[in-house]
């Protein structure tokens, strides 16, 4: 089995679906920067959902941590991949909120989302809807190998693709990256 040392910390059912919301919180933060492309005009009303839907993102971290604070049945090395697990997808949703903010407050130079984002937009839905779906495959690992496996290598290629498209947003780059290490 190809990810059997690290899937063992998830052998608690209470996380799964956790770690499912948050990962679909991801795909919706980046459906959102993917809606600017074709409608900049909507720039503050997407700005205002995605302000909430990092904090909901947030409210699930939060319920991560306090499930492993109560949690005596795991040493503290396992508690702390698991909310680093629950972190990274966190950590998406916080970087387009960032970047979206960032275009608000840059909204008379730009009318219209500016190249780059566009192009990564395109990339980081992608892989995000790729990252959700291992993250459903983590319910049953044996079973879904193949899936699992292809996702992750379709992440790295993914990523790999922006490097090598010089479309180097430090701040999406560095929470796909870490968040493919730990898959």
């Amino acid at each position: 089995m190809v990810y059997e040392k690290n899937i063992s910390l998830l052998r608690e059912k209470k996380f799964f679906g956790l770690f499912e919301n948050l990962a679909g919180k991801a795909v919706e933060a980046t459906e959102l920067l993917g809606e600017l492309k074709e409608d900049h005009s909507k720039l503050s009303q997407i700005s205002q959902v995605l302000n909430t839907l990092e904090d909901e993102a947030d409210s699930v971290v939060h319920q991560i941590v306090q499930e492993l604070i109560y949690d005596h049945s795991r040493d503290g090395e396992e508690k702390e991949d698991i909310r680093y697990f629950g972190h990274n997808p966190d950590n998406v949703v916080d970087g387009v909120e960032k970047a979206v903010n960032r275009l608000t407050f840059t909204r008379r130079q730009h009318k219209t989302l500016p190249e780059p984002i566009s192009e990564f937009s395109t990339v980081i839905l992608e892989a995000s809807e790729e990252i959700r779906k291992a993250v459903s495959c983590l319910r049953n690992p044996g079973a879904e190998e193949k899936t699992l496996e292809a996702c992750c290598i379709k992440i790295n290629e993914l990523v790999f693709s922006l490097i090598s498209s010089s479309i180097l947003d430090i701040i999406f780059v560095h929470f796909y990256i870490s968040f493919y290490l730990i898959m």
